[in-house]
């Protein structure tokens, strides 16, 4: 799903501009794709490089943080 930069700080804990660099380095390599929405940018994974499937084999899963993430978000509105 399509992630902005204050969700990813949210669910990885880091600082902003920790995300942003990790995110434009991620970019850079084609791992992830963002679309542009007004004043937002949303990052999502690009699943149509073959490599990132395999790479997401081995990452610790982040459902969790995610879903606690978007029921915080959706009280808060």
């Amino acid at each position: 799903q399509e992630l902005c930069v204050c969700d990813i700080v949210e669910i990885m804990k880091m600082t902003q501009p920790n995300v942003s660099q990790h995110l434009r380095k991620l970019k850079s390599g084609g791992i992830v794709k963002e679309k542009k929405r007004g004043q937002w940018v949303y990052y999502s994974l690009n699943l149509e490089k073959p490599n990132v499937l395999t790479a997401l084999e081995h990452v610790p899963s982040q459902k969790s943080r995610i879903e606690q993430s978007q029921k915080l978000k959706t009280i808060e509105c």
